[in-house]
């Protein structure tokens, strides 16, 4: 009897790790489309369509939430095999029959419900034959909140029962949390927008709260799949498959260091400014930086002043830096020189970094700092966020300056996060 089950057991394994997988690459694309697009009905449609077609569901839709009078739902955003379902049926989710279905309990309970088998488990009979009659076996209904008020509401339609397990539903949910997040952004910006640089700051904004979730939802099953490629690494150390084990566990750690530039751009994480002198971080880096040149067959000269000490993260200081001086690197041909220089001017500590490149396309320049924006093959798009995320969290700007004969980057420290006016 044991022996019969375990086949059983081990295939619905898995079938949920698959699941979790699909579920995860929806979260991870829908983060792209919600900080690339910026306009809301767009977003919506797209992101629909990537839980339609990555999760291979039956239908998703988003409806928008009326907060007064008669509390409709009203559809404004659908991809996947709708058949006129959205206007057979009358959703509301006021106190009465057409509210309540799961939509309407949702929202009155303000948490995400799940519907395992509809032609069981769902009480309304409008909402229940409409669905059956398209295939529609199980759902699940997430409200989307704007601060504390419901604005919206996620509906997905799978074509089998109990498609929606508890480690999906809590990915799902997620998912609903980092699209509250896109819409108040997009809404915010919309409201108060005064230039590019407020759109980028929002941008960042919205990225780093969404990879804060979604970043750890990611890593959890790598860490798995890392940890038995280890395993059975140690069982066959001599065996022929141990050339690809190495290369599974390699492309593991690449993706877990792509994961990090995600959680790089949290605006919650903790911060460990300590009083700093940033001449000191520059100079503990110089032997790395000046090896890579020197394999590339260029040049790095530092011309540090004497400046006031900060307030710094130093891990992040020398990440910021150590992403400028790269790029400046990958810009140059042989024989090309980065130029590094410190100094306070106008109340303000500036950090340069200046290389000999051919300069930056003028249709580039305008986007510069767009998470996932990159020229580099196999370049992720995160670097120059990661640094305006820095920059940010340390109340500093970046001011870039490019044409023919190279690039010059200036991150500036104002002296308000300086901890004295004597030089250092």
């Amino acid at each position: 009897m044991n022996n019969a089950k375990k086949p059983r057991n081990l295939m619905q394994v898995g079938e949920s790790s698959c699941q979790s997988n699909d579920t995860i690459e929806i979260l991870v694309q829908a983060l792209q489309a919600a900080v690339q697009i910026r306009e809301e009905k767009a977003l919506l449609h797209e992101i629909c369509r990537i839980i339609v077609e990555v999760g291979q569901y039956k239908l998703a839709w988003v409806g928008h939430v009326e907060a007064e009078g008669l509390r409709r739902i009203c559809p404004i955003a659908f991809w996947g095999e709708e058949e006129g379902f959205l206007a057979s049926i009358k959703v509301t989710w006021a106190d009465n029959p057409h509210g309540y279905g799961p939509i309407g309990f949702a929202l009155r309970r303000r948490h995400p419900v799940i519907v395992h088998n509809i032609q069981r488990d769902c009480p309304s009979e409008a909402w229940r034959s409409g669905a059956i009659e398209r295939g529609y076996q199980s759902a699940i209904v997430l409200p989307l909140f704007i601060g504390e008020i419901p604005d919206a509401v996620l509906v997905i339609y799978a074509g089998q029962a109990d498609a929606f397990d508890q480690e999906t539903g809590i990915l799902l949910l997620s998912l609903a949390e980092n699209l509250g997040h896109a819409l108040f952004s997009l809404r915010n910006q919309s409201v108060c927008s005064n230039g590019k640089e407020i759109e980028r700051l929002s941008r960042l904004d919205l990225l780093g709260q969404m990879a804060a979730s979604v970043g750890h939802e990611v890593r959890n099953p790598m860490t798995t799949v890392r940890g038995f490629l280890q395993m059975m690494l140690v069982k066959e150390p001599t065996g022929s498959n141990k050339e690809f084990y190495h290369i599974m566990i390699d492309e593991l750690d690449r993706a877990n260091r792509i994961i990090s530039e995600f959680l790089s751009l949290a605006k919650n994480r903790t911060e460990k400014r300590r009083p700093m002198s940033l001449n000191t971080i520059l100079e503990t880096m110089y032997p790395l930086l000046n090896a890579e040149a020197i394999k590339n067959d260029q040049i790095i000269v530092y011309e540090l002043c004497n400046v006031p000490s900060l307030m710094l993260d130093e891990s992040e200081i020398r990440q910021l830096f150590l992403n400028l001086v790269k790029n400046s690197l990958e810009a140059m041909p042989k024989k090309g020189v980065v130029r590094i220089r410190t100094f306070y001017s106008n109340q303000t500590v500036v950090l340069e970094v200046a290389d000999t490149g051919s300069g930056i396309p003028v249709h580039v320049l305008n986007k510069l700092g767009t998470p996932f924006l990159t020229t580099k093959e196999g370049g992720t798009g995160l670097g120059l966020p990661v640094c305006y995320g820095i920059a940010l969290r340390h109340n500093a700007a970046i001011d870039i300056k490019t044409d023919d004969a190279g690039t010059t980057f200036q991150i500036k420290f104002s002296t308000d996060n300086a901890l004295e006016r004597t030089v250092s």
